[in-house]
């Protein structure tokens, strides 16, 4: 539970105006069934979500549209509604159910009854969400329901309680300019982090300085008709992408002169400005005024006709500053992509250099380990015919030894055999024996030497 004292410290520090009254709830009373004239309120959404109040109208129409409570949303699901409105009061775009229903649908949690909202694929919009537990859902109290704490023009269509039926609809209806506005939207800061308390303050008022009127009992998807004559019925339709048609709704009424120092006031009828005196002579057959509609009556008239037609003027021109907006957006993004195929083209152009530098590395290393291979085999060979060559030379030597000892023994027979005649002749066998070994020995280097030679290897 949240302590009265804690409750204070977040009405100061988030300046709660002091119409908005807090209950604390008993021990018996949980989030799901608040009473009666209330609405379940949680500590996240003012400390994590930085929740304002009254609540706007678009929130209530889109929780309306969604058959939620405000009590049903999770803190994430808080942070992406209240993060794209603020964007949208920065951008001066009107947001709609159906633009909320575009952009997310819902997605149950671990707590009964609660939503989270996932956004649809490609139009993920604010980023950078605080993952938190579940013990957010333990803190709550309750809000009293009046103007103070929703806005006043849509305190019909708030819901305090929760539905535990809600289900998405299969195929909804895309509206016309739900890309535009999401480009548009993505074109601000985005991450969570960066709506900080002064953001949306100044953001706030600039959306309350701007007055924007939208249509309270009207669905979005509905078109308006507007009556202007009881026999006469025009509509009034935008076409996609092409800003507000204004049709020929008054028809060929004449209007009166235009004064341009006319001032209508404060809507209060008290303007000093004369009336045209033709004023009621171009007027159609069928319009008749009342007998008793004195001057300053007509005065009010006048001066609430002339706010009607600043009104329209000034949606016109604000019409006109959001079509602007696109197209200067449409622009960028033009711009973006011709940056970004520029980039795509110079790396792909880098990795095909760096691809062929590191066949070239291959390719030598390949070249080195072939020729590495080739020394390797040679040198094998010539240690096997080097051994047998050494072999062969070996039973040549024991053969003319024993040949000699045999050839010896044999003459020792004869008589004239002289044995210090034959040891000299021996020793000089032996000496030219030695010069042979040390020219055989030169031979075998100079093999060596031959055999480790480099051999020119060509590539396949």
């Amino acid at each position: 539970m949240v302590s009265p004292n804690y409750l204070t410290t977040l009405r100061d520090f988030y300046q709660i105006p002091s119409g908005i009254v807090f209950w604390i709830p008993s021990g018996n009373e949980s989030a799901k069934n608040p009473p009666e004239g209330f609405f379940t309120c949680y500590e996240a959404f003012l400390v994590y979500c930085r929740m304002w109040f009254p609540i706007p109208g678009t929130i209530v129409r889109a929780l309306r549209h969604f058959g939620l409570s405000i009590s049903q949303l999770s803190v994430p699901a808080l942070q992406h509604w209240l993060g794209v409105l603020i964007s949208s009061y920065e951008l001066g775009i009107d947001l709609n159910p159906g633009d909320f229903e575009g952009f997310w649908f819902t997605r149950g949690t671990g707590i009964d009854g609660s939503y989270r909202m996932a956004p649809k694929k490609g139009m993920a919009i604010i980023q950078g969400h605080t993952s938190h537990s579940k013990a957010w859902f333990e803190r709550f109290f309750f809000v009293r329901i009046v103007g103070e704490s929703v806005e006043e023009r849509y305190l019909h269509l708030f819901r305090r309680e929760w539905n535990f039926t809600r289900v998405n609809r299969i195929l909804p209806p895309t509206p016309a300019d739900l890309f535009a506005k999401r480009d548009l939207l993505r074109s601000r800061p985005f991450f969570w982090n960066s709506f900080t308390v002064e953001r949306i303050r100044s953001a706030v008022e600039l959306h309350q300085s701007r007055a924007v009127s939208q249509p309270l009992d009207v669905p979005y998807d509905v078109e308006l008709v507007i009556d202007v004559l009881p026999a006469q019925r025009q509509r009034i339709r935008s076409r996609k992408g092409k800003g507000v048609a204004f049709e020929n709704v008054l028809g060929n009424i004449p209007l009166p002169e235009w004064n341009p120092s006319f001032s209508p006031g404060e809507r209060s009828g008290t303007s000093e400005v004369p009336l045209p005196r033709d004023f009621s002579a171009d007027l159609p057959p069928g319009f008749t005024t009342h007998k008793s509609l004195d001057e300053e009556s007509r005065r009010k008239v006048v001066a609430e006709g002339s706010s009607l037609i600043n009104e329209g003027v000034q949606c016109g021109a604000r019409r006109k500053f959001l079509g602007s907006r696109i197209s200067h957006f449409k622009a960028e993004e033009a711009e973006r992509e011709l940056f970004r195929f520029r980039k795509e083209v110079e790396e792909q152009n880098r990795r095909q250099a760096e691809l062929h530098s590191r066949a070239l590395v291959h390719a030598e290393r390949r070249r080195k380990r072939a020729i590495v291979a080739e020394m390797k085999r040679r040198a094998a060979l010539f240690a096997t015919e080097f051994e047998s060559f050494k072999d062969a030379q070996k039973f040549v030597c024991d053969f003319r030894e024993c040949r000699g000892s045999v050839a010896t023994f044999y003459e020792s027979q004869n008589e004239d055999f002289s044995f210090p005649a034959e040891v000299a002749e021996m020793s000089g066998l032996m000496n030219g024996f030695s010069v042979g070994r040390a020219m055989d020995s030169g031979i075998a280097s100079l093999s060596v030497a031959v055999a480790w030679v480099f051999p020119e290897v060509f590539p396949c």
